[in-house]
């Protein structure tokens, strides 16, 4: 059963290999970008529930791509990752209309739970 679809912006490898298998396993179709012109790629070409989206990837910061999310008026619900060094753009990020952050290291548990208030979240604004 298919339970939405997420893109994961995330530049580690590992990572975003590890979030993929784990959220496909979970019952999420997945897609995952490495770099800012895979994410605009994948994220032009579908539509997806849910955006993990590292906040320090290179050549363009999250809140350049939150500037652009919002004014490509994409309605995909978004949830920044974060350093404690960060904080301050990750709160940027949802002034522009990210739906919230998570700080690394988050628990596996505690990521599903955000996933699944996004959904809902964006299921109850459709209605």
């Amino acid at each position: 059963m298919n339970k939405g679809k997420i893109l994961v912006a995330e530049n580690n490898g590992a990572m975003r290999l590890f979030l993929t298998n784990y959220l496909s396993k979970a019952g999420y179709s997945v897609t995952a970008a490495g770099n800012v012109e895979s994410f605009f790629e994948k994220l032009n070409g579908d539509y997806h529930h849910v955006i993990l989206l590292d906040i320090g990837m290179p050549k363009m910061n999250g809140i350049d791509i939150m500037n652009l999310i919002k004014r490509k008026q994409i309605l995909s619900k978004v949830i920044t990752f974060t350093d404690n060094i960060m904080i301050g753009r990750a709160l940027e990020c949802m002034n522009l209309g990210a739906f919230g952050y998570m700080r690394r290291p988050y628990s596996l548990n505690e990521l599903i739970s955000y996933i699944e208030d996004a959904m809902e979240h964006q299921h109850s604004k459709t209605l």
